[in-house]
């Protein structure tokens, strides 16, 4: 679009200067005309201050703001543009260049709504000016009407052939079918305006379709010649030379334009990456190491000649000195804070973490937010197993920059394997916000969507995973996993048929298509699957577990544990195939042999949660709830991060009346996963029932705001029972009952519904529920002594 400024109001107030009686108003017009010379000429800092100085006489002048609008638009500051936009349109709604501006900012954001507001009033105005016939046209365009885009851009063009919007819109429309006559608009329109830019851009993708090479190099060759300072045009040409095959070329006018302009870093950048990719690795490290030698104190062709030489990791030596050489140029400037941070990381790189440490806490000690530092800092706390320390760093580089990828993924790894899934889905999901096929993110946030069920979510990145890296063994078996809980059978078949045909992973084809034989119900062919499979590797413990599950499919449950048995002896023991033995144990109604299974298992893997969650419910079946306590504490003590185990005990305890220590460990719990629901509303019951001070019940307000929009039961419930103690009755008898339809049933529901009835005014059900939950024999539950003492009157 042509960005031409609009003058008429200026002149105007410079000629009310001539004749005003002095004072604000006339100061006002000198400065704001004053402005419109500089802008002319280029010198957007003093026009800066000419504007701001008329806006302190009169803050409301629309054109004032306008002016500013294009200062901000020259130093690419959209916000700023936007603002003064739109502060000059509501200042002034006939504003009509603010609203062309403004228009064409929505629609470049691709705000279709907002940009036809303002070209249409701006239209309705001046319904013969050029460029908002222009603007009109490219808003037709973006909605898909070719044919009321072509009008208006026709329209626009018969009254200015250089119009560079409608240009741009009648070449998008014609140029695929007639590229000659899209050429033809182009010519009339450089004719009209031959300083324009835009329209010789338009023209070399025009010339590109047309497969005249000679002629687009023509036009990049005057817009250097035209604009030497702007190296955009040399690389665009160096480019365009390398897709044609060219890239002698492409290094002659790199080296041509150097040697010109000696001080251009960006150029040797471009030069360097040209023989990357054109001549390989050798060849650019020499190139950097000359233009090193020539300025030592440049880091960044210093940096670029490290990343160059970090590709071989038996150049670590070198790589360390390259770094330890820029500190000599710069020991405080930001420089030598990246070259700490590098020499922090090739210390990680050689396992030598005292090394990396100190200089982390070098950088650190000058600049305590370093990004860089904080986060290869957090990258070795990971390493370590500090997971908990990690966070707080890589929390403070997001807070200076919120679109980091490398820290949220770090910090979604550290929140995972801290216990917190939630929160660490939360950073990948932000990940893939920025990044859609960013593999990392979409592998480990399908680990944590098929771990809660979200199967078909699960399945969606790991098939976006696999479009771009088909051989990827880890996401093809856990899709294959995910496909036979979606009952996909022919989807995962298809898999295991990906990996059947290479013998170094035929084994594990195998373990999936046994899985889904015995998915599918048919555990003969499991059991032959699986059996080819140990064959080929007897460690495969899935496979050892899947004859197991079908032996037990079978009826034989006796061969599934003698199996079992026979393979721990053999192989030893593994999670998978514990876990499996102690249920089939449970399944034959010997607790006591799975018991001890479990507590095998346990005293080798401390971290195996489901052998704690299993054991428990043993202990309890076999009335041995005493145990709980301890397996649990002993479960939190080698899994100090698990909110799981800390939930668990936390029910133990208040089932036990020792609610302080209840509450304090979901609050530890709460502190590790913030979005865990069951967290979230075992806490929240706690402090409903035996702390409803009024700081807790407005905490509890915020943490449950989004459990109105559940349909589980029991987070229903516990909102239910927030607003009764709040006093909002009818909401508190809308979401308990909705909670009871839900399938909340026990005498905790039926207490809870029977007194807000009863607060309610109403006495026949208020009896009704409360007779319910009294009438379950040896029931506890927190509120009984006041249900019998109501229900006695009613």
């Amino acid at each position: 679009m042509k960005r031409t400024i609009q003058r008429t109001s200026i002149l105007w107030l410079a000629i009310f200067t001539l004749v005003a009686c002095g004072g604000g108003e006339g100061r006002q017009a000198e400065y704001l005309a004053r402005a419109q010379e500089h802008l002319d000429s280029g010198n957007m800092d003093k026009a800066r201050i000419d504007i701001k100085n008329a806006l302190q006489i009169n803050d409301k002048s629309a054109e004032g703001r306008y002016l500013m609008s294009i200062v901000e638009e020259n130093e690419q500051n959209w916000r700023g543009m936007y603002s003064n936009l739109n502060a000059a349109v509501e200042l002034d709604p006939v504003h009509v260049p603010a609203r062309i501006k403004l228009a064409a900012m929505m629609l470049a954001a691709n705000n279709l709504a907002e940009s036809k507001t303002h070209i249409e009033a701006a239209y309705d105005l001046e319904p013969t000016n050029p460029e908002i016939l222009g603007v009109m046209a490219a808003q037709f365009l973006r909605e898909g009407d070719q044919q009321q885009a072509r009008e208006y851009a026709s329209q626009s063009l018969a009254l200015n052939p250089g119009e560079e919007s409608a240009i741009g819109v009648l070449v998008s429309v014609v140029g695929q079918e007639s590229p000659e006559e899209a050429l033809a608009i182009i010519e009339r329109g450089a004719a009209s305006s031959p300083a324009s830019v835009p329209i010789r851009l338009i023209k070399i993708q025009v010339l590109e379709v047309l497969g005249r090479t000679d002629d687009v190099i023509a036009v990049y060759q005057g817009l250097i010649a035209e604009f030497p300072e702007k190296y955009a045009y040399i690389k665009q040409l160096a480019q365009y030379y390398v897709s044609k095959f060219r890239a002698d070329d492409a290094e002659a006018v790199l080296r041509e334009t150097i040697a010109t302009q000696p001080e251009s870093v960006e150029l040797k950048m471009v030069l360097a990456q040209l023989l990357l990719a054109s001549q390989g690795v050798e060849s650019a490290m020499a190139e950097l190491e000359l233009m090193l030698a020539a300025e030592p104190a440049n880091f960044e062709i210093r940096d670029a000649l490290g990343k160059l030489v970090a590709q071989d990791t038996d150049s670590l030596d070198r790589l360390q000195k390259l770094y330890e050489e820029a500190l000599e140029y710069d020991l405080e400037g930001v420089d030598s804070q990246v070259a700490r941070a590098r020499l922090a990381g090739i210390a990680l790189s050689k396992n030598d973490s005292e090394t990396a440490t100190r200089w982390l806490e070098e950088a650190l000690q000058l600049e305590p937010d370093n990004p860089d530092a904080l986060i290869l800092r957090a990258r070795a706390n990971l390493a370590e197993g500090n997971y908990k320390a990690a966070i707080p760093d890589l929390r403070v580089v997001l807070r200076s920059n919120p679109g980091s990828v490398p820290a949220m993924l770090l910090l979604g790894d550290a929140h995972r394997k801290n216990g917190a899934v939630n929160l660490s889905q939360d950073n990948y999901r932000k990940v893939l916000e920025l990044q859609p096929t960013n593999s990392v993110a979409l592998y480990q946030s399908a680990i944590i969507l098929a771990g809660q069920q979200k199967y078909e979510d699960a399945a969606v990145n790991l098939e976006k995973l696999l479009d771009q890296y088909p051989e990827n063994f880890m996401a093809i078996n856990l899709l294959s996993g995910v496909y036979v809980k979606l009952e996909r059978w022919d989807d995962a078949v298809a898999l295991t048929e990906r990996l059947s045909g290479d013998e170094a992973t035929s084994s594990v084809a195998d373990v999936m298509a046994a899985e889904v034989a015995l998915r599918q119900g048919d555990p003969d062919k499991a059991i032959n699957a699986a059996t080819r499979a140990l064959e080929q590797n007897e460690e495969l413990y899935a496979a050892a577990t899947l004859i197991m599950r079908a032996k037990a499919a079978k009826g034989d449950i006796d061969g599934a544990i003698a199996y079992g048995e026979g393979y721990r002896v053999k192989q030893g023991g593994s999670d998978s195939v514990n876990m499996a033995l102690a249920q089939l144990y449970i399944a034959k109604k010997q607790p006591e042999k799975a018991a001890v299974v479990l507590m095998e298992t346990l005293a080798d893997s401390p971290e195996s949660i489901q052998s704690y969650m299993l054991l428990s419910r043993i202990y309890v079946q076999s009335g041995e709830i005493e145990l709980q306590e301890s397996l649990y504490e002993r479960g939190i003590a080698a899994n100090p991060s698990n909110i799981g185990l800390k939930t668990e005990l936390s029910a133990v305890y208040s089932q036990d009346g020792r609610i302080d220590e209840a509450v304090a460990l979901l609050e530890e719990a709460y502190k590790l996963g913030e979005n865990s629901l069951i967290v979230i509303n075992n806490l929240s019951a706690l402090l409903i029932d035996y702390f409803p001070t009024e700081a807790n019940l407005r905490r509890v307000q915020t943490m449950t705001r989004d459990f109105k929009d559940s349909q589980q039961p029991a987070l229903l419930d516990t909102l239910g029972w927030l607003q009764y103690k709040l006093g909002n009755i009818p909401q508190a008898i809308s979401l308990l009952t909705s909670a009871q339809e839900l399938g909340g049933q026990g005498p905790e529901y039926w207490y809870h519904l029977g007194m807000v009835h009863h607060k309610n005014g109403d006495a026949a059900l208020a009896k009704e529920y409360l007779g319910k939950a009294l009438s379950v024999d040896g029931a506890k539950f927190y509120g009984r002594e006041e249900a019998e003492k109501i229900y006695s009157t009613l």
